[in-house]
């Protein structure tokens, strides 16, 4: 997703526009849409990033919707991006737990959460990158 402090989405964003993120994944992706754009390091959470973008730090940045939505977030001017232009990071959405190797009783406990689906796609993801 992509939060700007202004509507007016992707498109809206002045030439010369300032784009926060740290992962360089994005940062192509962004380049490669609109390459006129400048791109600044921001990291944090999701409140941190929406607070530097009203601190001015950026009039743009990005966020996972996966994030958003398990958060339960709506920002203001958010303008979901088209998967084609700009591909999820592989496992989006997915919820990893660990546990301390040789440690048999959590891992028999926390065995059953695991979605036999979810991993195969996850797998398959993670193959593709």
């Amino acid at each position: 997703m992509l939060i700007t402090r202004h509507p007016g989405g992707l498109d809206g964003l002045e030439n010369g526009a300032r784009v926060g993120t740290s992962s360089l994944r994005r940062a192509a992706q962004i380049r490669r849409a609109r390459p006129d754009l400048n791109i600044v390091p921001m990291r944090g959470n999701v409140d941190t990033r929406i607070a530097r973008l009203h601190e001015g730090r950026a009039e743009a940045t990005l966020l996972a919707a996966a994030g958003l939505n398990r958060l339960e977030r709506a920002p203001e001017h958010a303008e979901r991006l088209d998967p084609v232009m700009f591909c999820p990071a592989p496992c989006q959405g997915a919820i990893g737990i660990e546990c301390r190797a040789g440690d048999t009783p959590t891992q028999n406990a926390i065995a059953p959460l695991n979605d036999p689906a979810t991993r195969t796609a996850i797998l398959a993801e993670r193959a593709m990158l």
